[in-house]
């Protein structure tokens, strides 16, 4: 896998693990905030409204208790100490009643017109004041909340005193009034108008009896549930149930949605600018420089450079390759020159000569002119080794290479082949004339007086030549004539000398 690959994905398992992490923690700790403030709210409201149903009770009491003490009845069967009664509190429905709950007169002009009938009325009564003997004799200024098909009441239960009273049955002051929205504060009134009173079956009443407790739950998420527990008129549980859109968790969710949204937006493109910036500044340069290297492998070309493209640890590494480069083409360079050159004498040896030779005979093909071979063999260097020692012979050849160079020109290449011969490529000459000149050349320079460490050596050479196309169209046969030429003046020396 190439780096570039590993990159993006460890960079884009980096960039998920932050948006999985950030994710969880918007769900546990900024949505969790607020589902717990919203549960906070409603159970504030739902205290609110228990204080404000006690204080509503309590308000209720005190004007049933006022309406007693100042309008005290003096027969069972007059309305109008009744309607007095009702004038008052206009909302307010006067019952007076035996302990069975018989109803003996009434006031209900207002609670007919919230259609409640007047069974349903005679009910109430009868199941108010239809408990035990003695709680009936306990009855003493109760006051409460009592729940109907109609809707919620405020009740107060007042024992009376009636003068005409010949039997002496006690008598009970019923004022019931419908608990009105528009009487009531703002937090309970949204309560009532939203909620429901209710009583709950035996079996449920262990779990929620407690008058002091608060149940908070949610429906999904979009919905959230409350109840407060309170006390009827009678001490029995009774429910105020609550529904209401979850307002501020959905809004909170939409704004940790929007917030995750525009996290990720910024991050994505933070991470798509690095990506970039790592592309543009490293890995395209990384990759370019490997182009390079493998164009360089392919091409064997050591004297190609990779462009320095900053001032980084990359172009540090550019350079570095680049200093390698020439480390290894000088060492080519080297080697080619050990190859191709005679470590005594530095001249080319035979097989530059030969590729050399080749590459001249193809030009004069083409072109139509003469390529002389000149092969030079020293005299007598076999005698100056006995005579002087070897380093003396050694330094005799390294004179001689030097004096080939003077008398050749810059086109020309002389070689040793081996020993003390010489071989003297003339390409491009313009004729026989050219080489000859030359030749003699040579062979004067070589037979300059040497001295080595102040020894006077002796030098002389034989040269043969042959030229192309003359004596041969190849370069063996061009080589054969020029030896065998060689050795002919080497020869005719020889016998000159003996007849001298």
């Amino acid at each position: 896998m190439s780096i570039r690959k590993k990159i993006v994905l460890f960079t884009a398992s980096i960039f998920l693990s932050g948006i999985i992490i950030l994710f969880y923690a918007s769900e546990t700790i900024l949505l969790k905030r607020f589902a717990e403030l919203e549960e906070e709210n409603l159970r504030e409201k739902l205290n609110a409204a228990k204080a404000a149903l006690e204080h509503e009770v309590s308000v209720f009491s005190r004007q049933t208790d006022d309406i007693v003490k100042n309008h005290q009845l003096e027969s069972t069967h007059n309305p109008r100490h009744l309607r007095v009664l009702a004038s008052d509190s206009p909302d307010t429905m006067l019952l007076l009643t035996d302990p069975s709950g018989n109803i003996i007169s009434n006031k209900s002009s207002e609670i007919k017109r919230q259609n409640m009938s007047s069974s349903s009325l005679s009910n109430l009564a009868i199941s108010l004041l239809s408990a035990p003997a003695s709680k009936t004799e306990s009855i003493q200024d109760l006051a409460g909340i009592h729940v109907v098909p109609e809707g919620p009441l405020l009740v107060a239960i007042r024992p009376i005193e009636v003068a005409e009273n010949v039997h002496q049955t006690p008598l009970f002051l019923i004022a019931v009034r419908f608990l009105m929205n528009s009487e009531i504060d703002s937090p309970l009134a949204a309560l009532i108008s939203n909620g429901q009173f209710k009583t709950v079956s035996p079996e449920d009443e262990g779990q929620l009896a407690d008058t002091n407790k608060t149940i908070i739950e949610t429906d999904g998420s979009h919905l959230l549930k409350g109840v407060a527990v309170l006390e009827d008129i009678l001490g029995n549980p009774l429910f105020l149930f609550f529904e209401e859109e979850r307002t501020l968790y959905l809004k909170g969710s939409d704004s940790v949605s929007a917030f995750m949204i525009m996290t990720i937006s910024v991050a994505l493109t933070c991470v798509l600018m690095v990506l970039l910036l790592l592309e543009k500044t490293v890995l395209k340069r990384w990759a370019g420089l490997i182009k390079k290297m493998s164009y360089i492998r392919q091409s064997q070309n050591l004297a190609d450079r990779a462009i320095i493209t900053g001032k980084d640890e990359i172009s540090k590494m550019e350079r570095e390759f680049n200093q390698l480069l020439a480390s290894l083409e000088k060492s080519q360079k080297k080697i080619l020159h050990l190859a191709y050159h005679d470590n005594l004498t530095n001249l080319p040896n035979r097989a530059f000569f030969h590729e050399s030779f080749q590459s001249a005979l193809r030009k004069a093909q083409k072109g139509h002119h003469f390529v002389a071979v000149l092969f030079i063999d020293l005299n007598g260097f076999k005698q100056i080794n006995d005579a002087h020692g070897h380093d003396i012979g050694d330094q005799v050849l390294i004179e001689v290479a030097n004096r080939l160079n003077i008398c050749t020109r810059l086109r020309d290449v002389a070689s040793r082949i081996g020993g003390d011969e010489f071989i003297i490529l003339l390409p491009e000459i313009q004729s026989e004339a050219e080489a000859e000149q030359i030749a003699i050349r040579i062979q004067e320079e070589i037979s300059k007086p040497t001295f080595i460490k102040d020894q006077l050596i002796p030098l002389s050479a034989s040269i043969g030549s042959s030229i192309y196309p003359i004596d041969g169209r190849d370069s063996e046969t061009l080589l054969r004539n020029a030896d065998k030429r060689m050795y002919v003046v080497k020869e005719a020396e020889k016998a000159l000398q003996t007849t001298v």
